[in-house]
């Protein structure tokens, strides 16, 4: 038994197809203004958080994982020092951790303030940062 594959075409069959493909090109367009978003949203709360475009997000308090949190590395640095540290001591270990120069200007005392106001870090009179209280 042989199929058939016979297509009978006529112009409303092609003007179908046709909007058929415009209806498919709007969902694509949708579906790209979507995913473009989404990115967004993403490297925002990279910028956020500190994590450079290589790196993938961490848990804060997980040490093991390679990304760098620069507000967990400056707790962490902090409350294991055996001495207070100078903020350019501070910086220097957190470029050395991955943390991109750009993120150590001003946005670098965001995470200082918001330890030392929630009790995680000390900031000693003279500036240095040290273990939590």
């Amino acid at each position: 038994m042989k199929a058939d594959h016979t297509v009978t075409v006529s112009h409303a069959l092609i003007e179908q197809w046709e909007n058929d493909a415009d209806a498919k090109d709007r969902e694509a367009a949708a579906l790209a203004a979507q995913a473009k978003a989404l990115r967004a949203r993403a490297e925002a709360g990279k910028l956020i958080l500190g994590v450079s475009g290589e790196q993938k997000l961490r848990d804060a308090d997980d040490p093991n994982t390679a990304v760098q949190n620069m507000t967990a590395d400056i707790k962490r640095m902090a409350n294991e020092s055996l001495e207070p540290l100078t903020k350019k001591e501070v910086k220097k270990r957190l470029l050395e951790l991955g943390h991109r120069p750009s993120r150590l200007t001003a946005y670098f005392y965001t995470p200082i303030h918001r330890l030392k106001e929630t009790k995680q870090i000390t900031v000693l009179e003279d500036g240095r940062i040290w273990k939590a209280p």
